[in-house]
């Protein structure tokens, strides 16, 4: 059915504002996939009382090179990383986040579990609530993460 809610929904006392610090951009291109990448996430308390907020972050591909992720069902979008904080009343705090891209990978039919290149859409929010975005590229071979992923 319908949920009555959307995912990481929430109700507070108070109110929040959030806003990308890092990266700088909307499209980002990745190095080396086996090293984080590092978010930071500002949230503002808008509102008159301290307050608890939760900052998520999820993917969504984009596009890969064509034979690239065959037999792979892959999610609609998907949480990558999340982070609680408290913030005081016209306070603001930096949240800092390392994304380990090992959170793309993807588990082909054969069970192997691998990153893929292409093109990912890295979206940034309180809850439900997406505030922020950026294009994340990875270049390259896939990078397995662990075959057999499927097996006992």
């Amino acid at each position: 059915g319908t949920p009555l809610f959307p995912f990481g929904h929430g109700l507070s006392y108070t109110s929040f504002a959030l806003a990308l610090r890092r990266p700088n951009g909307t499209d980002v291109a990745v190095e080396d996939p086996q090293s984080p990448l590092e978010v930071v996430a500002a949230v503002r308390n808008t509102g008159p009382v301290p307050g608890d907020e939760v900052v998520m972050v999820f993917w969504e591909k984009v596009w890969v090179p064509d034979g690239v992720g065959r037999g792979v069902q892959w999610p609609l979008k998907q949480l990558m990383a999340f982070h609680r904080v408290t913030v005081g009343p016209g306070e603001e705090k930096e949240v800092p986040l390392d994304l380990e891209l090992e959170e793309l990978a993807v588990t082909d039919a054969r069970g192997t579990k691998a990153v893929l290149p292409g093109t990912y859409r890295v979206l940034v929010g309180r809850g439900s609530h997406i505030e922020a975005e950026f294009r994340l590229t990875i270049p390259g071979l896939p990078t397995v993460v662990m075959h057999n992923a499927l097996g006992p």
